[in-house]
């Protein structure tokens, strides 16, 4: 499993439209694409902002954006005209483990790598 971390900016007063971009059309379009595994969406009141996208193999988490669904382009060009830096400042990190609370019960996943 590998992660695609994206760091971002937006001002403070778009914040809560970038956070429902995020929400209401990025994670459905997400979840149409091969490979998805999960994501999480980080925010400052500040205005900072990092999406961490889960990807079950390392090709699909660096496949491009213009590579992938019409619907998840669209969305990425939303939030890019709501974000105050640039759009190249995505990483790939391999996933060492992956800890996944369901309620009250944990369920770990995959093995730490050192």
């Amino acid at each position: 499993m590998f992660a695609q971390v994206i760091q971002g900016e937006t001002a403070t007063e778009t914040r809560d439209e970038l956070n429902a971009l995020v929400r209401d059309g990025l994670i459905p379009a997400l979840q149409d694409e091969p490979g998805f595994a999960g994501a999480l969406s980080l925010f400052d009141r500040s205005g900072g902002g990092m999406m961490i996208v889960l990807w079950d193999t390392e090709d699909q988490a660096r496949r491009p954006s213009e590579d992938r669904g019409g619907v998840l382009q669209d969305v990425l060009s939303d939030m890019a005209a709501l974000s105050t830096l640039p759009n190249d400042l995505a990483t790939i990190w391999e996933v060492g483990c992956k800890v996944v609370h369901m309620g009250s019960s944990r369920r770990l996943t995959g093995e730490p790598s050192l």
